[in-house]
């Protein structure tokens, strides 16, 4: 035997003895692959969820945060009207027409800081189309210069807070014309 052979036959000897953990090899590469992949699964899936919650935690915040402004604007809409009520009446005397200046400055600086919060009046105008999602109305009337079923009166300014309807602005319809 020459020292070839003999090398040949002492690599021969060293591939049969490691054949059995190199078989195992690509067994265990599989397997931790798939092990990989699993996790890498579960992760993506974990801040899908996580990305899905913070969605959802931000619009109930912002729901919460209009409705509370909402509650703060149905309190304040009775002291506007009251305000509205004083302003009408005749200013006769002197006193009266100072209170009434008082009572207009006081409802201006409300109707600004409403205004600030996001909050609008929904004042129609008699002849505007009649919109059921912004208006209530109250009764018909009959109204020759309104096309029916137009808003004939204004009873009560209307409040929104963006799309939130506070409340309705209260009118009266022309009735048709028989």
């Amino acid at each position: 035997m020459t020292e070839r052979d003999t090398h040949d036959n002492d690599v021969d000897e060293s591939i049969d003895e490691g054949a059995a953990p190199q078989a195992q090899v690509p067994a265990e590469i599989e397997r931790l692959t798939s092990e990989r992949d699993e996790a890498l699964a579960r992760y993506q899936r974990a801040l899908a969820d996580f990305q899905n919650f913070q969605r959802r935690a931000y619009a109930n915040e912002e729901a919460a945060r209009l409705r509370a402004k909402a509650d703060v604007v149905r309190d304040l809409v009775p002291a506007l009207e009251n305000l509205d009520l004083v302003l009408e009446q005749e200013a006769n005397q002197d006193a009266a027409r100072a209170i009434q200046q008082g009572v207009k400055m006081v409802r201006d600086e409300m109707l600004k800081a409403l205004a600030g919060h996001g909050v609008s009046r929904i004042e129609p105008r008699p002849g505007d189309e009649f919109d059921p999602n912004r208006h209530e109305a109250l009764m018909h009337v009959d109204a020759p210069d309104v096309a029916p079923d137009h808003v004939a009166q204004v009873f009560k300014a209307g409040y929104a807070l963006g799309q939130i309807i506070i409340r309705p602005a209260k009118v009266t319809l022309a009735r048709a014309a028989e």
